[in-house]
C-alpha cells in the first residue's frame, strides 16, 4: 500500500521484524503534511535502534508513539531524533516502557529545532515503569534550539508501581497480580489511545 503524508492511522514498526541494528529515517516534506508513527518493542528488540524524523515542509505535523515491553534479558539502546527544518512545524514524542525480569532499555530523544524553523512546537515525554528489581531504564531527553519564537520542552520519569496504589486496589478485592495489571494498563493508556489494534493486543499479552 502506498503511503501518503495524510494517513490517519499510525504507520507501525514492530521490533519482531527488525534486525539487530535498526535505523529508519522519515521525511515529511509537503506543506502541512500530517503523520503518526507507532514503534512497538515486544518479544525481541534490536541491540540498537534509531528513528529519525525530518520535518521539511512548512507546517508539517507529526506524532511518534513508542512502546517498550521488556521481558527476560531483553536489552536495547534506542534513540529518537526529530529535526524541525521548516517554519511552524509540530511534533509530539511519547515513549512508554514497562520492564520485567532483567530487561533493560536506554532511551535518548533529541528535539532539534534548526535555524530557520521559526514558530515550531516540539515536546517529548518519556516514562519507564520498573516491574522487577533487576530491570533497568535510563532516559536522556535533549534539546537543541537554533530558531526563534519556538516552543520546545521535555519530561522524563523512571519509577515503580507505588505501594499505596497497590494497597488501594487490593483493599477493593483485587489480588496483587490483578492490581498490578490494572496499574500497568493505566500507565499505557495514553500511548494506546491512538495505536492500531495489533499494538494494543501486544500490550495486553504482556500483562
Amino acid at each position: 500500500m502506498q503511503r501518503t503524508d495524510t494517513m490517519s492511522m499510525p504507520y507501525t514498526f514492530l521490533s519482531t521484524q527488525m534486525p539487530g541494528v535498526w535505523e529508519r529515517t522519515e521525511v515529511l516534506g509537503s506543506e502541512k503534511a500530517q503523520r503518526k508513527y507507532a514503534i512497538i518493542f515486544s518479544e525481541h528488540a534490536p541491540q540498537k535502534a534509531k528513528f529519525t524524523l525530518r520535518l521539511t515542509g512548512r507546517g508539517a505535523h507529526a506524532t511518534i508513539m513508542v512502546v517498550f515491553l521488556g521481558v527476560h534479558a531483553m536489552r536495547s539502546n534506542m534513540r529518537i531524533e526529530v529535526r524541525h527544518e521548516a517554519p511552524d512545524t509540530y511534533a509530539r514524542v511519547l515513549f512508554k516502557a514497562a520492564l520485567r525480569d532483567a530487561s533493560r532499555v536506554e532511551f535518548s530523544g533529541m528535539l532539534n529545532i534548526c535555524k530557520g524553523a521559526d514558530g515550531s512546537d516540539s515536546y517529548l515525554k518519556a516514562q519507564a515503569l520498573m516491574l522487577s528489581e533487576k530491570a533497568i531504564a535510563r532516559i536522556d531527553p535533549q534539546l537543541e534550539i537554533l530558531a526563534h519564537n519556538v516552543k520546545a520542552s521535555h519530561g522524563a520519569t523512571v519509577g515503580r508501581i507505588g505501594a499505596q496504589e497497590l494497597f488501594y486496589l487490593q483493599s477493593r478485592g483485587l489480588g496483587r497480580h490483578e492490581a498490578e495489571k490494572v496499574l500497568v494498563r493505566g500507565f499505557f493508556e495514553e500511548a494506546l489511545a491512538n495505536m492500531p489494534q495489533a499494538a494494543i493486543k501486544r500490550v495486553w499479552s504482556f500483562l
